[in-house]
């Protein structure tokens, strides 16, 4: 079969005539078997899969053909850091064609994960001979799909809101391949994202707030509690600092979030030693020692300007029944954790790794300790669900001091969407009645819900607003009836785009100097924030090379002159609000 397999990539930036969405299509020429028996099959993919794509696939509906394993193939590779919802479609357009159609958000991304898993899927189908040269050649390639798909696939954040746009009919666009920054909206509507933090957000909020050390002395500056910290370049500096402050102390990097290379609750020197070597492989030289705060940990979450959220997250611990060992507990912790939500990417499964058996360690422990009934044991000094922890909603519980505290803070740092790390011991006390204090300000902080998502989203697009500019598609009109609609908009909109496959304008200047496609021009103006309406002249031909322009326009024009095909009448009413056919460019006013 691989030897006469054909296959030609097709990319459609919009609805198109094959389906109903932007997609990467595959055509697919030779001769196509059927599937090889169950248990023949089972242990070719075992053979062939790398064990973190086999596992997607075993999570996929039953394969029944080539076609069946290459598309779930390439689905799996492009969901291989989270599931992105893409849609999919198999086609059969003759005996001797297959097509895969694959919804993307970046091309390059889409079209290189259908190239691997059609690779992966003829390495299932080829005779033993051909495999093990196959396997060679994929077993170079697959990390860098992984890291491809990593970089410009969305994150866990930017997934969770993306899918709260579509609920609502907000549309989403990578501003550049591998930037993790999206635009939400269009024109002068679109907001950009990265992560949880927005382009509203001030540069020198986000510096300082990445400097822990900077941003400890802002907290206190405006009058709140902040911590006893120093940066240390080695480790005779971090115990100098240790001794002064007191044990117990926590070492983290100066500059990294997440939890990365944070120990907490650090009891003596040696304990400080390690602590200090796990932070400056992320950090190198800028080491944070700082006296260590009891209470629990609370994430106060702020979205322009108003306390939105708060959390309480607690390191992950079990509780011992007796009968089961740490390792076997951690395993029914795991169990019982929800995969929706793992998947989602708001908590993840307990992972017994250096970090944890160190800090069982520290209390004597191993995993093949028998915990008493009752008898809670720590897994980790850190609470971040990044690595396990657990998180509880606080909301209600936090006082109105509290609440002030954190908006204030996330007002002077200039910052639209701020997470605010609080440590004490009741949240529903005021911050001037007990010993408590901010350790952290996060300029892209965590969700940990779909709620939470759709509470970003709303902050910029309340509920039944869409965030798409006014848009006009012309088909098959003059550049005469072109300029006439863009002129008519110009009366309502103070700045106009307009484009055709030859000339891109925004408000009278021109865009490209060069040859672009229309696609390329379309994405020009749906970025650009000035862009206040849309108008869009296409050709039937450029329909059906390239999708319809948008997913969804106001007003779709049709020429007089034009007789289109009943399927390209079918998409354009699909797409369009309102359709207007025969029109000429003396009706256009």
């Amino acid at each position: 079969m691989a030897e006469t397999t054909h296959v030609d990539f097709k990319v459609f930036d919009g609805p198109n005539l094959l389906v109903p969405y932007a997609a990467v299509v595959a055509e697919v020429s030779g001769p196509f078997i059927s599937r090889p028996p169950p248990e023949y099959f089972d242990h070719i993919l075992a053979e062939v899969l790398p064990g973190e794509l086999a596992a997607l696939i075993s999570q996929s509906q039953a394969i029944t053909s080539f076609e069946h394993l290459a598309a779930a193939l390439a689905n799996a590779l492009q969901d291989l850091h989270g599931a992105n919802g893409y849609s999919v479609q198999i086609q059969q357009p003759m005996a001797t064609m297959r097509r895969i159609a694959l919804g993307y958000h970046d091309v390059q991304a889409t079209t290189l994960a259908l190239q691997t898993g059609l690779e992966y899927a003829i390495a299932v189908y080829t005779t033993a001979a051909d495999r093990a040269t196959r396997l060679q050649n994929l077993a170079k390639l697959y990390p860098q799909v992984n890291m491809a798909m990593r970089l410009r696939q969305p994150d866990y954040i930017a997934r969770a809101l993306i899918r709260a746009a579509h609920k609502q009919g907000v549309p989403v666009y990578p501003v550049t391949s591998g930037s993790r920054v999206w635009q939400y909206g269009q024109g002068q509507f679109g907001q950009q994202f990265f992560e949880a933090a927005n382009h509203h957000d001030a540069l020198t909020g986000a510096r300082i707030a990445r400097d822990k050390f900077e941003s400890n002395q802002l907290v206190m500056r405006l009058g709140f509690p902040g911590v006893k910290h120093g940066i240390a370049n080695n480790i005779q500096t971090a115990l100098q600092l240790a001794r002064q402050f007191g044990f117990p102390v926590v070492a983290k990097p100066l500059n990294r979030g997440k939890g990365m290379g944070v120990t907490a609750h650090v009891m003596t020197e040696a304990d400080l030693v390690r602590a200090f070597e796990k932070a400056n492989r992320y950090s190198p030289g800028t080491i944070l020692v700082e006296q260590h705060v009891q209470g629990d940990d609370h994430r106060l979450m702020v979205l322009d300007g108003k306390l939105a959220w708060g959390v309480q997250r607690k390191p992950p611990q079990v509780t011992g029944d007796g009968l089961h060992t740490i390792a076997e507990l951690i395993s029914m912790a795991n169990a019982a954790r929800s995969t929706a939500d793992v998947a989602a990417g708001y908590t993840s499964r307990l992972e017994v790794d250096t970090d944890m058996q160190e800090h069982l360690a520290r209390k004597n422990l191993t995993t093949a300790h028998r915990p008493a009934q009752g008898v809670a044991v720590s897994l980790r000094s850190i609470a971040n669900a990044s690595t396990g922890g657990t998180v509880r909603d606080c909301t209600a519980d936090i006082h109105p001091e509290n609440r002030e505290m954190a908006e204030a803070i996330a007002r002077n740092f200039h910052l639209d969407a701020a997470g605010i790390d609080f440590m004490t011991s009741d949240i529903r006390r005021s911050w001037r009645e007990i010993p408590c204090a901010v350790i952290e300000v996060n300029q892209t902080p965590a969700i940990f819900s779909e709620q939470h998502a759709a509470a970003i989203l709303h902050s910029k697009f309340p509920p039944g607003i869409t965030g798409r500019t006014p848009s006009i598609v012309l088909i098959g009109c003059t550049a005469q009836a072109l300029a006439r609609a863009a002129a008519a908009l110009q009366k309502h909109y103070p700045c106009v785009g307009q484009t055709d496959n030859t000339i891109t304008l925004l408000g009278g200047h021109l865009r490209f100097s060069g040859t672009a496609t229309l696609p390329a021009r379309v994405t020009a103006l749906l970025l650009d924030a000035s862009c206040a309406a849309l108008v869009i002249g296409i050709t039937r031909e450029e329909i059906a090379r390239h999708g319809f322009p948008l997913d969804r326009c106001d007003l779709a024009l049709i020429a007089d002159s034009l007789n289109l095909a009943e399927p390209m009448q079918r998409l354009i009413w699909q797409c369009a609000a309102t359709v207007i056919d025969g029109v000429s460019d003396r009706n256009i006013n």
